[in-house]
Protein backbone atom coordinates (compact mmCIF):
# COMPACT_ATOMS: atom_id res chain seq x y z
CA UNK A 1 0.00 0.00 0.00
CA UNK A 2 1.42 3.41 -1.32
CA UNK A 3 1.67 6.25 2.13
CA UNK A 4 1.65 9.35 1.66
CA UNK A 5 4.42 11.89 2.84
CA UNK A 6 2.96 14.90 4.20
CA UNK A 7 5.38 17.81 5.39
CA UNK A 8 7.70 16.14 3.07
CA UNK A 9 11.63 16.49 3.41
CA UNK A 10 12.32 13.73 1.33
CA UNK A 11 14.36 13.73 -2.00
CA UNK A 12 15.22 10.72 -3.80
CA UNK A 13 17.48 10.34 -7.10
CA UNK A 14 16.98 7.64 -9.47
CA UNK A 15 19.81 6.20 -11.40
CA UNK A 16 20.18 3.99 -13.88
CA UNK A 17 23.08 1.74 -14.98
CA UNK A 18 26.07 4.58 -16.35
CA UNK A 19 24.47 8.04 -15.24
CA UNK A 20 26.17 8.69 -13.15
CA UNK A 21 24.37 9.16 -9.70
CA UNK A 22 27.18 8.93 -7.63
CA UNK A 23 28.93 11.62 -9.54
CA UNK A 24 26.12 13.21 -8.81
CA UNK A 25 24.81 12.09 -5.14
CA UNK A 26 28.66 13.37 -4.22
CA UNK A 27 28.38 16.46 -5.78
CA UNK A 28 25.06 17.16 -3.93
CA UNK A 29 26.81 15.95 -0.91
CA UNK A 30 29.74 18.89 -1.35
CA UNK A 31 27.43 21.34 -2.14
CA UNK A 32 25.25 20.96 1.04
CA UNK A 33 28.78 20.61 2.96
CA UNK A 34 29.33 24.04 1.66
CA UNK A 35 26.07 25.00 2.77
CA UNK A 36 25.89 23.95 6.17
CA UNK A 37 29.40 23.13 7.19
CA UNK A 38 30.32 19.87 6.90
CA UNK A 39 29.76 18.42 10.11
CA UNK A 40 26.43 19.19 9.33
CA UNK A 41 26.15 16.57 6.59
CA UNK A 42 25.63 12.73 6.97
CA UNK A 43 26.13 10.41 4.12
CA UNK A 44 25.03 6.53 4.67
CA UNK A 45 26.46 4.15 2.45
CA UNK A 46 26.27 0.15 2.28
CA UNK A 47 29.90 -0.71 1.97
CA UNK A 48 32.94 0.91 3.14
CA UNK A 49 34.51 1.57 0.20
CA UNK A 50 31.20 3.37 -1.51
CA UNK A 51 31.88 5.85 1.63
CA UNK A 52 35.46 6.53 0.53
CA UNK A 53 33.89 7.10 -3.06
CA UNK A 54 31.21 9.05 -1.82
CA UNK A 55 31.89 11.50 0.91
CA UNK A 56 34.94 10.37 2.90
CA UNK A 57 37.38 12.73 1.24
CA UNK A 58 35.32 15.32 2.62
CA UNK A 59 33.54 14.28 5.81
CA UNK A 60 34.51 12.95 9.28
CA UNK A 61 34.77 9.23 9.59
CA UNK A 62 31.59 9.76 12.25
CA UNK A 63 29.59 11.41 9.44
CA UNK A 64 30.13 9.10 6.14
CA UNK A 65 30.27 5.38 6.58
CA UNK A 66 27.63 2.71 6.58
CA UNK A 67 24.76 3.00 8.54
CA UNK A 68 25.80 0.33 10.87
CA UNK A 69 28.97 1.12 11.41
CA UNK A 70 27.11 4.92 12.44
CA UNK A 71 25.10 3.47 14.63
CA UNK A 72 28.04 1.44 16.16
CA UNK A 73 29.49 4.43 17.08
CA UNK A 74 26.17 6.41 18.47
CA UNK A 75 25.70 3.35 20.57
CA UNK A 76 29.15 3.58 22.16
CA UNK A 77 30.93 0.68 20.46
CA UNK A 78 29.45 -1.91 22.55
CA UNK A 79 31.28 -5.53 22.23
CA UNK A 80 29.79 -7.33 18.96
CA UNK A 81 27.77 -10.54 19.87
CA UNK A 82 29.07 -12.46 16.81
CA UNK A 83 32.75 -11.54 17.33
CA UNK A 84 34.85 -14.66 16.86
CA UNK A 85 35.74 -14.54 20.53
CA UNK A 86 32.45 -14.36 21.89
CA UNK A 87 30.90 -16.70 19.25
CA UNK A 88 33.17 -19.71 20.67
CA UNK A 89 31.85 -19.26 24.08
CA UNK A 90 28.36 -19.01 22.51
CA UNK A 91 29.34 -22.34 21.00
CA UNK A 92 30.44 -23.90 23.99
CA UNK A 93 27.52 -23.25 26.00
CA UNK A 94 24.87 -23.48 22.90
CA UNK A 95 26.04 -26.25 21.07
CA UNK A 96 22.81 -27.41 19.88
CA UNK A 97 22.70 -23.66 18.01
CA UNK A 98 26.51 -23.55 17.39
CA UNK A 99 27.34 -20.80 14.46
CA UNK A 100 30.99 -20.93 11.68
CA UNK A 101 30.48 -17.11 12.28
CA UNK A 102 30.10 -16.68 8.39
CA UNK A 103 26.56 -16.47 7.61
CA UNK A 104 24.20 -19.13 6.05
CA UNK A 105 23.95 -18.18 2.48
CA UNK A 106 26.24 -17.28 -0.26
CA UNK A 107 26.21 -13.77 -1.41
CA UNK A 108 27.70 -15.21 -4.70
CA UNK A 109 25.70 -17.59 -5.42
CA UNK A 110 22.49 -15.03 -5.06
CA UNK A 111 22.03 -15.90 -1.43
CA UNK A 112 19.87 -19.12 -2.86
CA UNK A 113 22.80 -21.41 -1.92
CA UNK A 114 22.95 -22.59 1.58
CA UNK A 115 27.12 -22.75 2.64
CA UNK A 116 28.57 -26.25 2.63
CA UNK A 117 29.64 -25.57 6.05
CA UNK A 118 26.60 -23.70 7.37
CA UNK A 119 25.31 -24.89 10.95
CA UNK A 120 21.23 -25.04 11.97
CA UNK A 121 22.69 -22.04 13.49
CA UNK A 122 23.89 -20.20 11.46
CA UNK A 123 20.41 -20.87 9.15
CA UNK A 124 18.84 -19.20 12.22
CA UNK A 125 21.01 -17.17 12.82
CA UNK A 126 20.50 -15.13 9.31
CA UNK A 127 16.76 -16.01 9.52
CA UNK A 128 16.54 -14.34 12.63
CA UNK A 129 18.02 -10.99 11.72
CA UNK A 130 16.48 -11.14 8.09
CA UNK A 131 13.22 -10.94 10.16
CA UNK A 132 14.01 -8.11 12.41
CA UNK A 133 15.56 -6.34 9.31
CA UNK A 134 11.89 -6.32 7.23
CA UNK A 135 9.94 -6.03 10.88
CA UNK A 136 7.78 -9.03 10.79
CA UNK A 137 6.05 -9.58 14.00
CA UNK A 138 7.26 -12.48 16.10
CA UNK A 139 3.94 -13.59 16.16
CA UNK A 140 4.60 -15.17 12.72
CA UNK A 141 7.63 -16.36 13.67
CA UNK A 142 7.57 -20.17 13.76
CA UNK A 143 8.37 -21.50 16.98
CA UNK A 144 12.22 -23.07 16.65
CA UNK A 145 13.08 -19.68 15.29
CA UNK A 146 11.39 -18.11 18.60
CA UNK A 147 12.95 -20.84 20.70
CA UNK A 148 16.45 -19.49 19.20
CA UNK A 149 16.22 -15.79 19.61
CA UNK A 150 14.94 -16.10 23.48
CA UNK A 151 18.17 -18.06 24.07
CA UNK A 152 20.45 -15.72 21.81
CA UNK A 153 18.84 -12.55 23.21
CA UNK A 154 19.01 -13.65 27.10
CA UNK A 155 22.93 -14.53 26.00
CA UNK A 156 23.27 -11.16 24.55
CA UNK A 157 22.49 -9.22 27.47
CA UNK A 158 24.39 -11.01 29.55
CA UNK A 159 27.71 -9.95 27.69
CA UNK A 160 26.15 -6.51 27.17
CA UNK A 161 27.04 -6.76 23.47
CA UNK A 162 24.57 -6.68 20.58
CA UNK A 163 24.57 -7.91 17.02
CA UNK A 164 24.11 -6.47 13.69
CA UNK A 165 20.66 -5.82 13.66
CA UNK A 166 20.88 -4.50 17.26
CA UNK A 167 22.61 -1.61 15.89
CA UNK A 168 19.70 -0.29 13.51
CA UNK A 169 17.07 -1.25 15.85
CA UNK A 170 18.07 0.02 19.04
CA UNK A 171 18.57 3.37 17.94
CA UNK A 172 15.35 3.42 16.33
CA UNK A 173 13.31 1.48 19.21
CA UNK A 174 14.68 4.22 21.73
CA UNK A 175 14.59 6.88 19.28
CA UNK A 176 18.35 8.19 19.28
CA UNK A 177 19.00 10.84 17.66
CA UNK A 178 21.19 11.03 14.54
CA UNK A 179 24.95 12.48 15.26
CA UNK A 180 25.16 15.85 16.56
CA UNK A 181 25.30 18.86 14.61
CA UNK A 182 23.95 16.83 11.39
CA UNK A 183 21.09 18.90 9.23
CA UNK A 184 20.97 16.48 6.41
CA UNK A 185 21.54 13.41 5.65
CA UNK A 186 22.06 10.91 2.02
CA UNK A 187 21.67 7.73 2.03
CA UNK A 188 22.98 5.56 -1.34
CA UNK A 189 22.09 2.10 -3.01
CA UNK A 190 18.51 2.84 -1.06
CA UNK A 191 17.47 0.00 -2.85
CA UNK A 192 19.57 -2.81 -0.99
CA UNK A 193 18.49 -1.44 2.25
CA UNK A 194 15.52 -2.95 4.32
CA UNK A 195 12.61 -1.78 5.91
CA UNK A 196 14.43 -1.43 9.77
CA UNK A 197 17.78 0.73 7.83
CA UNK A 198 15.23 2.87 6.37
CA UNK A 199 12.95 3.33 8.86
CA UNK A 200 15.41 4.69 11.22
CA UNK A 201 17.10 7.17 8.27
CA UNK A 202 13.20 7.90 8.16
CA UNK A 203 13.05 9.07 11.96
CA UNK A 204 16.46 10.87 12.09
CA UNK A 205 14.89 13.26 9.12
CA UNK A 206 11.57 13.88 11.33
CA UNK A 207 14.93 16.02 12.82
CA UNK A 208 16.67 17.51 9.88
CA UNK A 209 16.09 19.98 7.10
CA UNK A 210 16.49 17.21 4.65
CA UNK A 211 17.28 13.65 3.90
CA UNK A 212 18.24 12.48 0.14
CA UNK A 213 18.10 8.62 -0.75
CA UNK A 214 19.47 7.59 -4.32
CA UNK A 215 19.26 4.59 -5.71
CA UNK A 216 17.52 2.28 -8.80
CA UNK A 217 15.00 0.22 -7.65
CA UNK A 218 15.80 -2.16 -11.12
CA UNK A 219 18.86 -3.04 -9.77
CA UNK A 220 17.60 -4.46 -6.38
CA UNK A 221 19.37 -7.84 -6.35
CA UNK A 222 19.65 -8.45 -2.40
CA UNK A 223 16.33 -9.57 -1.68
CA UNK A 224 17.52 -12.49 0.50
CA UNK A 225 19.40 -10.76 3.08
CA UNK A 226 16.02 -8.47 3.39
CA UNK A 227 16.01 -5.87 1.42
CA UNK A 228 12.85 -4.49 -0.77
CA UNK A 229 12.87 -1.42 -2.76
CA UNK A 230 8.93 -1.39 -2.11
CA UNK A 231 10.11 -0.87 1.44
CA UNK A 232 12.01 2.14 -0.39
CA UNK A 233 9.35 3.65 -2.57
CA UNK A 234 5.78 2.78 -0.59
CA UNK A 235 5.80 6.50 0.63
CA UNK A 236 4.96 8.79 -2.13
CA UNK A 237 6.49 11.99 -2.10
CA UNK A 238 5.37 14.80 -4.54
CA UNK A 239 6.95 14.71 -8.04
CA UNK A 240 9.52 17.84 -7.69
CA UNK A 241 11.34 15.77 -4.68
CA UNK A 242 12.24 13.29 -7.41
CA UNK A 243 15.20 13.68 -9.40
CA UNK A 244 15.78 10.60 -12.83
CA UNK A 245 19.28 10.86 -14.17
CA UNK A 246 18.21 11.56 -17.60
CA UNK A 247 21.52 9.90 -19.95
CA UNK A 248 23.59 6.37 -19.73
CA UNK A 249 26.82 7.33 -20.49
CA UNK A 250 27.44 3.35 -20.47
CA UNK A 251 24.56 1.96 -22.55
CA UNK A 252 24.88 2.00 -26.22
CA UNK A 253 21.25 2.17 -27.90
CA UNK A 254 20.97 -2.05 -28.61
CA UNK A 255 21.37 -2.54 -25.46
CA UNK A 256 19.73 0.26 -23.92
CA UNK A 257 16.26 -1.46 -25.45
CA UNK A 258 17.05 -4.92 -24.97
CA UNK A 259 17.48 -3.94 -21.12
CA UNK A 260 14.28 -1.64 -20.66
CA UNK A 261 12.42 -3.98 -22.60
CA UNK A 262 13.30 -6.65 -19.81
CA UNK A 263 13.26 -4.58 -16.83
CA UNK A 264 9.45 -3.70 -17.40
CA UNK A 265 8.37 -6.75 -16.72
CA UNK A 266 8.57 -6.24 -13.30
CA UNK A 267 5.03 -6.15 -11.33
CA UNK A 268 6.28 -2.88 -8.73
CA UNK A 269 8.91 -0.28 -10.38
CA UNK A 270 9.66 3.37 -10.77
CA UNK A 271 9.11 4.27 -13.96
CA UNK A 272 12.29 5.85 -15.16
CA UNK A 273 13.05 8.12 -18.54
CA UNK A 274 17.00 7.66 -19.70
CA UNK A 275 18.62 8.20 -22.86
CA UNK A 276 21.32 5.99 -24.12
CA UNK A 277 24.58 6.74 -25.55
CA UNK A 278 24.83 7.41 -29.40
CA UNK A 279 26.84 4.32 -30.41
CA UNK A 280 24.61 1.78 -31.47
CA UNK A 281 26.16 -1.25 -30.14
CA UNK A 282 25.44 -4.97 -30.19
CA UNK A 283 23.68 -7.66 -28.72
CA UNK A 284 23.50 -11.18 -29.92
CA UNK A 285 22.82 -14.91 -29.17
CA UNK A 286 25.96 -17.34 -28.60
CA UNK A 287 25.51 -21.37 -29.56
CA UNK A 288 27.58 -22.14 -26.69
CA UNK A 289 27.35 -23.12 -22.61
CA UNK A 290 28.93 -22.57 -19.27
CA UNK A 291 29.61 -27.03 -19.29
CA UNK A 292 31.58 -26.29 -22.66
CA UNK A 293 33.49 -23.63 -22.56
CA UNK A 294 35.83 -24.19 -25.08
CA UNK A 295 33.63 -23.34 -27.58
CA UNK A 296 33.33 -19.87 -25.71
CA UNK A 297 37.01 -19.22 -26.04
CA UNK A 298 37.41 -17.57 -29.63
CA UNK A 299 35.00 -15.13 -28.50
CA UNK A 300 37.12 -14.24 -25.36
CA UNK A 301 40.57 -14.53 -27.27
CA UNK A 302 39.02 -12.40 -30.13
CA UNK A 303 37.73 -9.43 -28.09
CA UNK A 304 40.77 -9.56 -25.46
CA UNK A 305 43.32 -9.46 -28.62
CA UNK A 306 41.56 -6.31 -29.59
CA UNK A 307 42.50 -4.61 -26.21
CA UNK A 308 38.94 -4.91 -24.90
CA UNK A 309 37.81 -5.43 -21.31
CA UNK A 310 35.54 -8.35 -20.42
CA UNK A 311 33.38 -10.08 -18.38
CA UNK A 312 31.70 -13.84 -18.25
CA UNK A 313 29.13 -13.61 -15.62
CA UNK A 314 26.80 -15.90 -14.59
CA UNK A 315 23.66 -16.38 -11.95
CA UNK A 316 25.68 -18.57 -9.20
CA UNK A 317 29.41 -18.87 -8.55
CA UNK A 318 29.52 -22.86 -9.35
CA UNK A 319 28.49 -22.37 -12.86
CA UNK A 320 32.09 -20.46 -13.70
CA UNK A 321 34.05 -23.67 -12.40
CA UNK A 322 34.65 -25.37 -16.33
CA UNK A 323 35.22 -22.00 -17.24
CA UNK A 324 37.97 -21.39 -14.88
CA UNK A 325 39.65 -24.80 -15.78
CA UNK A 326 39.79 -23.71 -19.33
CA UNK A 327 40.85 -20.45 -18.65
CA UNK A 328 43.84 -21.77 -16.71
CA UNK A 329 44.90 -24.79 -19.76
CA UNK A 330 45.30 -21.57 -21.61
CA UNK A 331 47.03 -19.46 -19.64
CA UNK A 332 44.20 -16.55 -20.16
CA UNK A 333 45.50 -14.28 -17.20
CA UNK A 334 41.86 -13.68 -15.05
CA UNK A 335 40.73 -12.23 -12.16
CA UNK A 336 37.78 -10.31 -10.18
CA UNK A 337 38.56 -7.04 -8.58
CA UNK A 338 34.97 -6.78 -6.44
CA UNK A 339 35.94 -9.95 -4.67
CA UNK A 340 39.62 -9.88 -4.09
CA UNK A 341 39.09 -12.73 -1.05
CA UNK A 342 37.92 -15.29 -3.65
CA UNK A 343 41.12 -17.17 -4.78
CA UNK A 344 39.66 -18.90 -7.14
CA UNK A 345 37.99 -15.70 -8.78
CA UNK A 346 41.72 -14.18 -8.54
CA UNK A 347 44.30 -16.87 -8.86
CA UNK A 348 47.25 -15.02 -10.02
CA UNK A 349 46.69 -12.50 -6.50
CA UNK A 350 46.60 -8.71 -8.40
CA UNK A 351 44.65 -7.53 -5.15
CA UNK A 352 46.17 -9.39 -2.72
CA UNK A 353 48.15 -8.50 0.10
CA UNK A 354 51.58 -10.48 0.77
CA UNK A 355 54.21 -11.45 -1.80
CA UNK A 356 52.05 -13.92 -4.23
CA UNK A 357 53.20 -16.59 -6.55
CA UNK A 358 52.65 -14.39 -9.34
CA UNK A 359 55.07 -11.44 -7.55
CA UNK A 360 58.00 -14.12 -7.07
CA UNK A 361 57.37 -15.62 -10.54
CA UNK A 362 58.59 -12.17 -12.56
CA UNK A 363 61.22 -11.68 -9.42
CA UNK A 364 62.93 -15.03 -10.94
CA UNK A 365 61.97 -13.39 -14.60
CA UNK A 366 63.71 -9.83 -13.48
CA UNK A 367 66.68 -10.00 -14.93
CA UNK A 368 67.21 -8.61 -19.00
CA UNK A 369 68.40 -11.44 -20.97
CA UNK A 370 68.06 -10.13 -23.98
CA UNK A 371 69.81 -6.62 -23.34
CA UNK A 372 66.74 -4.74 -24.66
CA UNK A 373 67.27 -1.73 -22.14
CA UNK A 374 71.20 -0.21 -22.06
CA UNK A 375 70.44 -0.11 -18.56
CA UNK A 376 68.48 -3.61 -18.09
CA UNK A 377 69.96 -5.30 -15.42
CA UNK A 378 71.49 -8.55 -15.91
CA UNK A 379 71.06 -10.26 -12.50
CA UNK A 380 68.52 -10.62 -9.77
CA UNK A 381 68.51 -8.19 -6.58
CA UNK A 382 68.98 -9.79 -3.46
CA UNK A 383 65.06 -8.93 -2.45
CA UNK A 384 64.33 -10.90 -5.91
CA UNK A 385 66.41 -13.65 -4.87
CA UNK A 386 64.78 -14.24 -1.56
CA UNK A 387 61.48 -14.03 -3.00
CA UNK A 388 62.02 -16.69 -5.76
CA UNK A 389 64.63 -18.50 -4.01
CA UNK A 390 61.64 -19.06 -0.74
CA UNK A 391 59.44 -21.37 -2.25
CA UNK A 392 62.32 -23.91 -3.87
CA UNK A 393 63.64 -26.97 -2.48
CA UNK A 394 66.98 -27.25 -0.83
CA UNK A 395 68.25 -30.38 -2.41
CA UNK A 396 70.17 -29.64 -5.55
CA UNK A 397 69.30 -25.79 -5.75
CA UNK A 398 70.91 -24.20 -2.71
CA UNK A 399 74.70 -24.75 -1.38
CA UNK A 400 74.39 -25.58 2.87
CA UNK A 401 73.05 -23.46 5.29
CA UNK A 402 71.97 -20.69 2.60
CA UNK A 403 68.53 -20.68 3.51
CA UNK A 404 68.63 -18.89 6.23
CA UNK A 405 70.94 -16.22 4.49
CA UNK A 406 68.22 -16.00 1.29
CA UNK A 407 65.37 -15.38 3.39
CA UNK A 408 66.89 -12.34 5.25
CA UNK A 409 68.26 -10.72 1.94
CA UNK A 410 67.00 -6.93 1.65
CA UNK A 411 68.74 -5.26 -0.67
CA UNK A 412 67.64 -3.74 -3.93
CA UNK A 413 71.29 -3.64 -5.70
CA UNK A 414 72.23 -5.96 -7.77
CA UNK A 415 73.20 -9.07 -6.76
CA UNK A 416 77.38 -10.44 -7.76
CA UNK A 417 78.05 -13.37 -9.66
CA UNK A 418 80.68 -14.28 -6.66
CA UNK A 419 77.18 -13.82 -4.49
CA UNK A 420 75.32 -16.32 -6.80
CA UNK A 421 77.97 -19.48 -6.63
CA UNK A 422 78.05 -18.69 -2.70
CA UNK A 423 74.31 -19.19 -2.43
CA UNK A 424 73.67 -21.98 -5.35
CA UNK A 425 74.92 -25.63 -6.24
CA UNK A 426 76.93 -26.00 -9.11
CA UNK A 427 74.42 -27.87 -10.85
CA UNK A 428 71.47 -25.56 -10.51
CA UNK A 429 72.92 -22.10 -11.14
CA UNK A 430 73.45 -22.37 -14.71
CA UNK A 431 69.88 -23.54 -15.42
CA UNK A 432 68.67 -20.33 -13.12
CA UNK A 433 70.74 -18.09 -15.16
CA UNK A 434 68.66 -19.49 -18.06
CA UNK A 435 65.47 -17.80 -16.16
CA UNK A 436 64.54 -21.57 -17.38
CA UNK A 437 60.50 -21.90 -16.54
CA UNK A 438 60.94 -25.66 -16.53
CA UNK A 439 63.82 -25.74 -14.06
CA UNK A 440 62.21 -23.59 -11.67
CA UNK A 441 58.94 -26.20 -11.97
CA UNK A 442 61.11 -29.26 -11.12
CA UNK A 443 62.90 -26.96 -8.32
CA UNK A 444 59.66 -26.44 -6.32
CA UNK A 445 58.61 -28.01 -3.21
CA UNK A 446 56.04 -29.92 -3.35
CA UNK A 447 53.81 -28.13 -1.81
CA UNK A 448 54.19 -25.08 -3.92
CA UNK A 449 54.16 -27.25 -7.45
CA UNK A 450 50.08 -26.95 -7.78
CA UNK A 451 50.10 -23.23 -7.31
CA UNK A 452 52.52 -22.19 -9.95
CA UNK A 453 50.86 -24.13 -12.82
CA UNK A 454 48.83 -21.46 -13.80
CA UNK A 455 51.04 -18.84 -13.46
CA UNK A 456 53.69 -20.34 -15.03
CA UNK A 457 51.17 -21.36 -17.84
CA UNK A 458 50.33 -17.98 -18.26
CA UNK A 459 54.33 -16.71 -18.92
CA UNK A 460 54.96 -20.11 -21.44
CA UNK A 461 51.73 -18.84 -23.26
CA UNK A 462 51.76 -14.89 -23.10
CA UNK A 463 54.71 -13.64 -21.95
CA UNK A 464 55.40 -12.45 -18.13
CA UNK A 465 54.20 -9.14 -19.26
CA UNK A 466 51.04 -10.92 -19.36
CA UNK A 467 51.27 -11.39 -15.00
CA UNK A 468 52.54 -7.86 -14.80
CA UNK A 469 49.41 -5.86 -16.62
CA UNK A 470 46.04 -5.99 -14.78
CA UNK A 471 43.92 -8.73 -16.34
CA UNK A 472 41.24 -7.59 -18.61
CA UNK A 473 39.22 -10.20 -18.08
CA UNK A 474 36.83 -10.30 -15.27
CA UNK A 475 34.77 -13.60 -14.14
CA UNK A 476 32.16 -13.69 -11.31
CA UNK A 477 28.55 -13.68 -10.31
CA UNK A 478 26.01 -10.83 -11.80
CA UNK A 479 26.14 -10.30 -7.71
CA UNK A 480 29.69 -10.00 -7.55
CA UNK A 481 30.57 -7.17 -10.26
CA UNK A 482 26.88 -5.09 -9.88
CA UNK A 483 28.78 -1.56 -9.87
CA UNK A 484 31.01 -2.24 -12.30
CA UNK A 485 31.47 -2.17 -16.56
CA UNK A 486 33.30 -3.82 -19.48
CA UNK A 487 33.12 -3.60 -22.88
CA UNK A 488 32.38 -6.79 -23.62
CA UNK A 489 29.93 -8.83 -21.34
CA UNK A 490 28.78 -12.56 -21.64
CA UNK A 491 25.96 -13.45 -20.10
CA UNK A 492 25.23 -17.24 -18.97
CA UNK A 493 21.42 -17.46 -18.87
CA UNK A 494 21.06 -20.42 -16.41
CA UNK A 495 19.35 -20.37 -13.07
CA UNK A 496 20.01 -22.44 -9.43
CA UNK A 497 17.35 -25.18 -9.47
CA UNK A 498 15.84 -22.89 -6.47
CA UNK A 499 15.10 -19.45 -8.75
CA UNK A 500 14.12 -21.88 -11.75
CA UNK A 501 11.44 -22.82 -9.86
CA UNK A 502 10.19 -19.18 -9.19
CA UNK A 503 11.01 -18.56 -12.97
CA UNK A 504 8.29 -21.08 -13.66
CA UNK A 505 5.74 -19.71 -10.97
CA UNK A 506 5.75 -16.94 -12.24
CA UNK A 507 7.72 -15.22 -9.15
CA UNK A 508 10.15 -13.53 -11.26
CA UNK A 509 10.57 -9.81 -9.81
CA UNK A 510 14.15 -10.72 -7.97
CA UNK A 511 15.41 -12.62 -11.06
CA UNK A 512 14.14 -10.05 -13.92
CA UNK A 513 16.28 -7.40 -11.91
CA UNK A 514 19.32 -9.69 -11.78
CA UNK A 515 19.67 -10.29 -15.26
CA UNK A 516 18.88 -6.87 -15.61
CA UNK A 517 21.75 -5.95 -13.58
CA UNK A 518 24.03 -8.36 -15.75
CA UNK A 519 23.03 -7.07 -19.13
CA UNK A 520 23.53 -3.24 -18.17
CA UNK A 521 27.39 -4.37 -17.35
CA UNK A 522 28.53 -4.50 -21.12
CA UNK A 523 29.26 -0.99 -22.91
CA UNK A 524 29.17 -2.58 -25.79
CA UNK A 525 28.70 -5.69 -26.95
CA UNK A 526 26.40 -8.15 -25.28
CA UNK A 527 26.29 -11.75 -25.83
CA UNK A 528 24.01 -14.47 -24.72
CA UNK A 529 25.37 -17.75 -24.20
CA UNK A 530 23.00 -20.98 -24.69
CA UNK A 531 21.42 -22.33 -21.52
CA UNK A 532 22.91 -25.80 -19.86
CA UNK A 533 19.51 -27.33 -19.25
CA UNK A 534 16.01 -25.98 -19.24
CA UNK A 535 16.67 -24.75 -15.86
CA UNK A 536 16.96 -21.09 -16.91
CA UNK A 537 15.61 -17.28 -18.15
CA UNK A 538 14.30 -16.64 -21.52
CA UNK A 539 13.70 -13.88 -23.49
CA UNK A 540 17.44 -12.10 -23.07
CA UNK A 541 18.17 -11.50 -26.47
Amino acid sequence: MIEISNGCNEFRIFGSPGCGKTTSLTAQIQADADTYGEESVLACTLTKAAAVELGGRNLSLEHCGTLHSICFRLLGAPPVADDKKLLVEWNDIHSNYAMTGSGSSDVDDGGGTVREDATAGDELYQEYQIKRAQMIDRKKWNPGLLNFAEQWERWKQSKGAVDYTDMIEIPYREKIAPPPAVQVAFMDEAQDMDLLSLSLFRQWGEQLEHIVFAGDDDQAIYGFRGSDPEAWLGIQIPQDHINIRPQSYRLPRVIHEAANRWIEQLTFRQPKSCLPRHEEGTIRYLSADRNYPEDILPEIESFLSAGKTLMVLASCGYMLNSLKVVLKSEGIPFHNPWRTKRGDWNPLGFHRQGVTARERLLAFLAPDQDRTHPTGRMLWTGTEVSQWTNVLKIDGVLNKNMRTTLEKLEDNNEVTMKDLHLWFQEIALPRALELSLDWFCESLLNSKKKIYEYPVNVVKKRGAQALIDEPKLTIGTIHSTKGGEADVVILFPDLPPSAAEDWVSGDRDAIIRQFYVGMTRAKETLIVCDSANDACVEGLV
